[in-house]
Protein backbone atom coordinates (compact mmCIF):
# COMPACT_ATOMS: atom_id res chain seq x y z
CA UNK A 1 0.00 0.00 0.00
CA UNK A 2 2.60 3.01 0.47
CA UNK A 3 4.00 2.30 -2.67
CA UNK A 4 0.55 3.15 -4.52
CA UNK A 5 0.13 5.79 -1.65
CA UNK A 6 3.68 7.56 -2.64
CA UNK A 7 3.33 6.59 -6.65
CA UNK A 8 -0.21 8.59 -6.35
CA UNK A 9 1.72 11.24 -4.82
CA UNK A 10 3.65 11.87 -7.46
CA UNK A 11 1.14 11.39 -10.11
CA UNK A 12 -1.09 14.32 -8.13
CA UNK A 13 1.61 16.72 -8.02
CA UNK A 14 3.02 19.18 -10.80
CA UNK A 15 5.95 16.67 -11.29
CA UNK A 16 4.41 13.07 -12.07
CA UNK A 17 7.41 12.30 -14.02
CA UNK A 18 9.56 11.81 -10.96
CA UNK A 19 7.51 8.39 -10.36
CA UNK A 20 9.56 6.67 -12.25
CA UNK A 21 12.77 8.16 -10.91
CA UNK A 22 12.03 7.75 -7.34
CA UNK A 23 14.20 5.31 -5.14
CA UNK A 24 11.11 4.99 -2.63
CA UNK A 25 8.96 2.67 -5.23
CA UNK A 26 12.51 1.44 -6.72
CA UNK A 27 13.07 0.16 -3.44
CA UNK A 28 9.93 -0.89 -2.71
CA UNK A 29 9.36 -2.95 -5.87
CA UNK A 30 12.79 -4.63 -5.72
CA UNK A 31 11.95 -5.30 -2.01
CA UNK A 32 8.63 -6.83 -3.00
CA UNK A 33 10.46 -9.12 -5.75
CA UNK A 34 12.78 -10.45 -3.20
CA UNK A 35 9.74 -11.28 -0.78
CA UNK A 36 7.62 -12.86 -3.40
CA UNK A 37 10.73 -14.93 -4.64
CA UNK A 38 11.79 -16.19 -1.30
CA UNK A 39 8.06 -17.02 0.18
CA UNK A 40 6.99 -20.63 -0.68
CA UNK A 41 3.95 -21.25 -3.55
CA UNK A 42 0.68 -22.47 -2.64
CA UNK A 43 -1.25 -25.52 -4.41
CA UNK A 44 -2.82 -23.75 -6.50
CA UNK A 45 0.40 -20.85 -7.99
CA UNK A 46 2.20 -24.52 -8.62
CA UNK A 47 -0.87 -26.01 -11.23
CA UNK A 48 -1.17 -22.83 -12.81
CA UNK A 49 2.33 -22.74 -13.66
CA UNK A 50 2.82 -26.36 -14.63
CA UNK A 51 -0.82 -25.82 -16.86
CA UNK A 52 1.57 -22.96 -18.98
CA UNK A 53 4.17 -25.02 -19.14
CA UNK A 54 1.76 -27.91 -20.72
CA UNK A 55 0.20 -25.60 -22.94
CA UNK A 56 3.90 -24.38 -23.71
CA UNK A 57 5.26 -27.42 -24.62
CA UNK A 58 1.74 -28.49 -26.35
CA UNK A 59 0.76 -31.07 -24.49
CA UNK A 60 -2.96 -29.61 -24.02
CA UNK A 61 -4.46 -32.79 -22.43
CA UNK A 62 -1.84 -32.21 -19.38
CA UNK A 63 -2.76 -28.87 -19.56
CA UNK A 64 -6.97 -29.25 -19.50
CA UNK A 65 -6.13 -32.22 -16.69
CA UNK A 66 -4.14 -28.91 -14.92
CA UNK A 67 -7.14 -26.54 -16.04
CA UNK A 68 -9.91 -29.01 -14.43
CA UNK A 69 -8.31 -29.12 -10.91
CA UNK A 70 -7.45 -25.66 -10.92
CA UNK A 71 -11.31 -24.74 -10.94
CA UNK A 72 -12.21 -27.28 -8.85
CA UNK A 73 -9.55 -26.21 -6.00
CA UNK A 74 -10.82 -22.71 -6.68
CA UNK A 75 -13.92 -24.00 -5.70
CA UNK A 76 -13.14 -25.77 -2.81
CA UNK A 77 -11.30 -22.75 -1.97
CA UNK A 78 -14.45 -20.45 -2.19
CA UNK A 79 -16.44 -22.69 -0.34
CA UNK A 80 -14.32 -22.69 2.75
CA UNK A 81 -13.93 -18.72 2.58
CA UNK A 82 -17.84 -18.59 2.57
CA UNK A 83 -17.79 -21.76 5.87
CA UNK A 84 -15.24 -18.92 7.51
CA UNK A 85 -17.86 -16.23 6.59
CA UNK A 86 -20.47 -17.79 8.55
CA UNK A 87 -18.79 -19.31 11.46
Amino acid sequence: MPRFAIAEFFQKSNFPELAAKSSEIHFLDEWLNEISAKRPRSKLEIMESEMETAVAKELYERAAELRDAIQQLKKVEQLKKVEQLRS
